[in-house]
């Protein structure tokens, strides 16, 4: 199902949001750009350009850079972003989505990739650990979409036909295996173990929450059912981001599972909110507009131990920036 909030224009407060991290935000769109070229067959490149024209809000790569850098991982080498933010480097990003629908980028039709924009862009191999693994998150949710597209015979996506609407479901369903397999492929290769065991767990998760979406009968499906929906579709990819992200910086359990439990609670307030603006019926029939407070309060304390910084700002901003959906 398309989201109601992926259908809202950006306002600017989420580009003020990101300002933090939107160094890094650009370098994700750089890598995301190199690892479709990265696919060896042309059919496969032309398919998986054709959808990452038009890039979404990146909210879980910011989840996972924001909590990364707020748990204490090394700000960039050089220009270090984190209390202003280059305005070459936010300009970069916010204008991304146009310079991406451009008939004949250049960048994807070239083989050049986006390039640094802001000079304190320079410490791309200091930030790879923290870039590449936002970008898989972002290749998960893409391979997500793709195949939610499908099943719910969607015919467009962020103002552009779905890719099963272009190329038909076949294509469209091994286009998401294999952003799916990218994904899992950096992973498994570049990060500690128990990153890959939480991805897969996750994946799993968000299948078998959209088995039972689809299989299921609105009318006999319990407040709880509801709520564990919410959590396998959408809250737990948030918490992991969250999860992974803080990992990268930090081993204490305590701080990782305040991240974590912040990235839940985010998520159950984003799909809530996503939910009722849609009218969905569960929604409808088990919550109200008041229910997605509930989870923003709970993210909120869920960093009240966290050290104040720009980033932890960042992501309580966040919360504020989902629940401004509700009134406009």
């Amino acid at each position: 199902m398309v989201s109601k909030i992926d259908q809202r224009k950006t306002p600017g407060s989420l580009t003020e949001i990101y300002r933090s991290i939107s160094n890094e935000l650009v370098m994700v769109e750089e890598e995301l750009v190199n690892i479709i070229k990265g696919f060896s067959f042309p059919a496969t490149q032309e398919a998986l350009e054709y959808f990452f024209r038009i890039p979404g809000k990146r909210l879980r790569p910011a989840l996972l850079i924001l909590s990364a850098r707020a748990a204490g991982y090394p700000s960039m080498a050089a220009g270090d972003n984190s209390a202003e933010g280059s305005d070459s480097s936010i300009s970069a990003f916010t204008s991304m989505s146009s310079s991406m629908t451009a008939e004949n980028n250049s960048n994807m039709d070239s083989g050049n990739s986006f390039p640094n924009i802001a000079s304190g862009c320079v410490s791309m191999a200091a930030d790879y650990d923290i870039v590449r693994m936002a970008a898989a998150v972002e290749l998960i949710h893409a391979a997500s979409l793709v195949h939610d597209d499908i099943i719910d015979e969607d015919a467009f996506r962020r103002g552009q036909k779905t890719l099963n609407n272009v190329y038909g479901n076949k294509i469209a369903v091994l286009a998401g295996d294999a952003l799916y397999s990218r994904a899992f492929l950096i992973i498994s290769s570049q990060y500690p173990r128990d990153f890959m065991q939480l991805i897969t767990s996750l994946t799993e998760h968000m299948s078998m929450a959209e088995i039972e979406r689809v299989k299921g009968d609105d009318s006999s499906c319990s407040r709880d059912m509801y709520y564990r929906l919410i959590k396998g579709k959408t809250a737990l990819f948030t918490a992991y981001c969250c999860r992974l992200g803080a990992s990268l910086a930090t081993d204490d359990e305590q701080t990782i599972s305040a991240f974590e439990d912040f990235g839940m609670n985010f998520g159950m307030t984003y799909q809530l909110i996503d939910d009722l603006l849609d009218k969905d019926p569960l929604a409808v029939m088990h919550t109200g507009p008041e229910e997605p407070f509930k989870f923003a309060e709970q993210a909120r304390v869920s960093l009240a131990k966290i050290s104040d910084s720009p980033y932890k700002a960042s992501l309580l901003g966040m919360i504020d920036y989902i629940l401004g959906l509700l009134n406009r």
